[in-house]
């Protein structure tokens, strides 16, 4: 074959842009964090991070806790039997990196069936308590506090004293309440209201076995627990009901039922989890459960429940919602915030002559009118995870699990991986622009679905296009819409495009007839 000038010329060029292409991918994927962004899941509008291994490897690791403050992230577990460690972990940049493991108490434990501690967060303070037994009738409950989000904590001291474990640890500003329990006897509520100086028991007068949670919201808390139902039409079957009290747990209403009133004969509801948090400044609960009323497969694996507050004040829920696809449910989650509600469990996955269990989440970003599908955040079938713990801050989901092997070779170790939700829409941002500017995609590399900012000085007429390497246009995500100052995100849900290399370029007209132009590369990688 014949080449001519034009030919070389035109081959040379050819692979130049080729090569440059690859060096920049590779420099992408090198800057981005953990180099791990390959692995990125974006279903559901949700750019899943890659787990992260948080416990130790060599020492079994379970039941993990996880709260947050603003951007730091606490995370305790609980180790096997022998001393006390209460071990400790924690970021400061959103779960991107987490600091060096500490534990924060080590005491001879004479029994091995007492290594209770639970973690709890208030605005600047954080709250640390465990029960210590030296004799299989004498138990302690020692407390706390870290007033610098987790870097220095307060000596302990004895909070309460001849009691047993406990069932939940909640926190509201100066306000904490402290759950306790003793073998064979009813479940109490030890409350101080100065920050842990002093704490006080009060009447709870439910049975040993009723498993209760507690959510404070200002004036008020709610108390969900697993019962049965004091009626002769009902069966007296198991049925997870409320109470609330308006005077810190000193009184308390009457119980009500959050699920089914009267279930059939051999139906239940129990271990629910009840959680509370925040729209802006109005308070919102949510409470998860398992039940069996519409069917159980495997041993103990049943459908989980959600239902949360549409008004705190008045005490209105929403409709029963059932978040499992099939029936393989337990140890529920959850977690809310502003739109968002999050709910996860540990589900039953059968594989070949065994079954392994998976963690799996749904998430509502509508304050609950409409969910999005089941996403299996640890979709290996040879693992063993469950016991998650959810917490969320903005507009970020945070889980933590337990995991081993299914095949019970390996010990279970605790691991964290958190979700950013990305914007559905077009979405306005109040905060004034310093200059017209186009952002760089987020995430990028994706799969399938990114988002892309932007900023205008003035109210301008805006085309925001896509185009693939060859200068096609492919995609338009803005077409002449007129558009006020300020910042602004859309997003882009490459489905159905292949991987590659795709450009996005943005032009903006003011009232002026002044136009501004940018363009900037991104990354679709499945």
């Amino acid at each position: 074959m014949f080449f001519t000038t034009y030919h070389l010329t035109f081959f040379f060029k050819r692979m130049k842009k080729i090569i440059f292409d690859f060096i920049l991918l590779l420099v992408t994927l090198s800057g981005v964090e953990g180099s791990l962004l390959i692995a990125q899941d974006t279903s559901n509008g949700i750019v899943w991070y890659p787990p992260v291994q948080i416990s130790p490897d060599g020492i079994p690791c379970y039941a993990p806790i996880i709260t947050t403050q603003g951007k730091v992230i606490h995370i305790t577990w609980k180790f096997s039997d022998g001393p006390l460690r209460f071990p400790y972990k924690r970021s400061t940049d959103g779960g991107k990196n987490f600091d060096t493991l500490r534990e924060l108490v080590s005491v001879p434990n004479l029994l091995s069936n007492t290594d209770y501690h639970l973690l709890t967060a208030s605005n600047s303070r954080l709250y640390g308590a465990w029960v210590l037994g030296d004799t299989s009738a004498h138990y302690q409950i020692k407390f706390f506090q870290s007033n610098d989000s987790g870097k220095t904590w307060t000596p302990p001291f004895t909070i309460i004293d001849s009691s047993g474990g406990w069932l939940f640890y909640e926190s509201l500003l100066d306000t904490l309440l402290l759950g306790t329990s003793k073998q064979n006897d009813y479940r109490r509520i030890y409350r101080s209201t100065n920050r842990g100086q002093t704490w006080m028991p009060t009447s709870l007068n439910i049975g040993y076995y009723a498993s209760p949670t507690v959510a404070m919201v200002p004036g008020k808390v709610f108390l969900a627990y697993g019962w049965g139902y004091d009626s002769v039409v009902c069966n007296n079957e198991f049925v997870v009901q409320y109470r609330t009290s308006s005077d810190i747990c000193s009184t308390w209403s009457n119980s009500l039922p959050l699920s089914t009133v009267c279930p059939r004969s051999g139906q239940q509801a129990y271990t629910p989890i009840i959680t509370s948090g925040y729209d802006n400044d109005t308070p919102r609960v949510v409470v998860s459960w398992k039940d069996t009323k519409y069917g159980c497969l495997g041993w103990g694996f049943c459908s989980i429940m959600e239902r949360h507050l549409t008004d705190v004040q008045t005490t209105k829920w929403s409709p029963e919602q059932t978040m499992t696809d099939v029936p393989r449910g337990v140890h529920s989650a959850n977690a809310i915030l502003n739109s968002l509600i999050a709910v996860s469990w540990a589900e039953e996955i059968p594989v070949v002559g065994d079954a392994s269990y998976q963690v799996v989440l749904r998430v509502s970003k509508d304050k609950g009118v409409s969910w999005s599908v089941a996403m299996n955040l640890t979709p290996d079938t040879t693992l063993n995870a469950g016991t998650p713990a959810i917490a969320i801050t903005e507009n970020t989901i945070h889980v933590v699990w337990e995991q081993a092997p299914y095949n019970g070779i390996g010990l279970f170790r605790i691991y964290y991986r958190r979700g950013e939700i990305l914007p559905t829409s077009v979405k306005e941002n109040p905060s004034e622009p310093v200059a017209f500017e186009l952002e760089q995609n987020y995430p990028n590399p994706f799969n399938p679905q990114t988002a892309i900012g932007f900023s205008l000085l003035a109210v301008s007429d805006v085309t925001l296009k896509v185009y693939n390497i060859y200068g096609q246009e492919v995609a338009t995500l803005i077409h002449n819409r007129l558009m006020d100052e300020g910042i602004h995100k859309v997003e882009w849900n490459a489905e159905t495009f292949p991987s590659g290399l795709y450009f996005y370029r943005l032009v903006v007209k003011d009232k002026k007839g002044k136009t501004s132009a940018a363009t900037k590369r991104m990354i679709l990688m499945k």
